[in-house]
């Protein structure tokens, strides 16, 4: 069995180096720092950090990492447009049709 050549072996072992700093980047760039309330006090937290039950203290600009309740909120407005299609909201009376639909289909009409 034939080695690859040297000059082969140099390139694959730079692609794998140069691989694993682009992943590393790519994970750091992800990773953004939010304001939470932990034990009544304001605090900053990675967005890999906020767990169930934290409240988050949003500025302008700042990203929404976790679906959740406003609590309370000043003329806050949510660009909806960068957020991927799983997460946006359903449009307007969307449930109210939908519980329409499901409550006429069971509506069967009793023999007499």
């Amino acid at each position: 069995m034939k080695h690859p050549p040297a000059r082969a072996r140099a390139a694959s072992g730079n692609d794998y180096q140069k691989d694993q700093q682009f992943r590393k980047l790519n994970k750091e760039k992800d990773t953004i720092e939010v304001k939470a309330v932990r034990g009544g006090r304001e605090c900053l937290v990675t967005n890999t950090d906020v767990v169930v039950g934290d409240v988050l203290v949003l500025d302008t600009g700042d990203k929404l990492v976790a679906d959740g309740v406003a609590v309370e909120a000043f003329g806050l407005v949510i660009d909806e447009a960068r957020a991927p299609p799983a997460s946006r909201p359903p449009p307007a009376g969307a449930f109210a049709k939908q519980r329409r639909r499901r409550a006429a289909s069971r509506s069967v009409s009793a023999p007499r």
